[in-house]
């Protein structure tokens, strides 16, 4: 009707009517509350896993063009493995993890394979 009627534009702001009563509701709901103590950061954490999937990534990218048996392929992969294995390491001894490993060890939230 929006498009028949007034114009292809209008439908641009259809957002608004959800976007407007929600953020009333999160101006009043929500509370900006600070912890006594600040928790840390772990920054080894956030390295090791953003390089690992950087890793992998750029391995697959490179095996597309140079081929799965190309030097940089296989060093990129492999430093991949080790940097995201590293990563696992570092969550079960850290004091604050950036992912505590219940988190994936739960069923409800880990990795869920049924039967087809």
């Amino acid at each position: 009707m929006l498009t028949q009627y007034i114009d292809w534009r209008s439908t641009l702001f259809v957002n608004l009517a959800f976007a407007v009563p929600a953020a009333a509701a999160a101006v009043v709901l929500l509370v900006n509350e600070r912890p006594a103590i600040a928790p840390k950061l772990d920054l080894a954490g956030a390295a090791t896993a953003t390089s690992g999937l950087f890793a992998l990534v750029y391995g697959f990218s490179n095996a597309e063009t140079h081929g799965w048996g190309a030097p940089l392929t296989i060093g990129s992969l492999a430093a991949g493995a080790v940097l995201l294995v590293s990563f696992v390491l570092l969550q079960a001894r850290g004091k604050h993890p950036l992912l505590p490993l219940r988190v994936v060890l739960d069923r409800d939230r880990g990795v869920h394979i049924s039967p087809c």
